[in-house]
């Protein structure tokens, strides 16, 4: 899997207004998935918007935004997910299992 991460700051602007241009403005070749509350990262609990997309209903390509106000803008964490199509699954040696999302 292909994994790309970007940032980006929206000067002077509202959470709401980026979350709703988000949920609006689909990207080109994506459907959109769903708008979630906050998200936890790592050890320190941020309030956050999720705008997921993906490129067919529950596929594992996708683009994630995660939209963060800050003192006067806001900012979005962008997470690109790409399996490419001669991607193969990995087998897990005996007695282990492979996880996903921390599982």
């Amino acid at each position: 899997m292909a994994h790309v991460t970007g940032f980006w700051t929206v000067p002077g602007a509202s959470e709401d207004s980026v979350v709703d241009y988000l949920k609006t403005h689909t990207p080109r070749g994506l459907t959109f998935e769903e708008a979630t509350g906050s998200n936890a990262t790592g050890e320190a609990h941020i309030e956050a918007d999720l705008i997921e997309y993906s490129a067919t209903k529950n596929a594992q390509n996708g683009l994630v935004y995660e939209v963060v106000p800050r003192t006067s803008d806001v900012v979005i964490r962008a997470d690109s997910f790409e399996i490419p199509s001669n991607a193969t699954c990995a087998t897990a040696p005996p007695g282990t299992a492979l996880g996903y999302w921390g599982g």
